[in-house]
């Protein structure tokens, strides 16, 4: 398993929270192909270092959706 440098996933992180929204897909473009990454595995890594997106939760985030009921 790939484990990247603390410098890069702060470096990441850092430019990402000064990006716009529309530069964010170009930023991290960059960094997965550098990597060899997905999207998704980089935003997971810059969230942990410090990015925060804005976006908000799903406000069913953790309920179940099977409509069986515990009784």
């Amino acid at each position: 398993m790939k484990t990247i440098n603390l410098e890069i996933a702060q470096e990441i992180a850092q430019k990402l929270s000064q990006a716009t929204r529309e530069e964010r897909p170009g930023i991290v473009g960059e960094y997965a192909e550098i990597l060899g990454w997905s999207h998704s595995k980089l935003y997971r890594i810059a969230e942990d270092n410090g990015f925060d997106s804005g976006r908000n939760d799903r406000h069913d985030k953790g309920q179940t959706k099977t409509g069986i009921m515990r009784d």
